[in-house]
């Protein structure tokens, strides 16, 4: 079954609706998983979920940081699968809005 990904319209409870999303993505996958976390912008997040392909711009970081950690930079997030490679198809768990500082 195709897995549609969770997303968050904003970052009030972050962390509670992270650890339910990771839970219920771990029961789609059947196996504990580890995430990378992608800072873009709302639009960047927004085609890359569309298209299941990373929008190839130089404003997007990788992190293992997790988006309710107050951070600077770019504004929104998709939280993928570590070992994801990044040139090709991506599977998105889960996107949205993440905590500015």
């Amino acid at each position: 079954m195709a897995w549609t990904p969770i997303r968050f319209s904003t970052t009030v409870g972050m962390l509670e609706k992270l650890v339910n999303a990771q839970v219920n993505y771990e029961l789609h996958r059947g196996h504990t998983v580890e995430l990378s976390f992608i800072y873009m912008s709302k639009s960047e997040a927004s085609s890359s979920v569309e298209t299941k392909r990373l929008i190839r711009t130089k404003t997007w970081t990788k992190s293992s940081e997790s988006p309710h950690i107050p951070r600077a930079g770019p504004s929104w997030f998709i939280a993928v699968q570590s070992d994801t490679d990044l040139a090709g198809e991506i599977e998105v768990a889960y996107w949205g809005p993440a905590v500015k500082a």
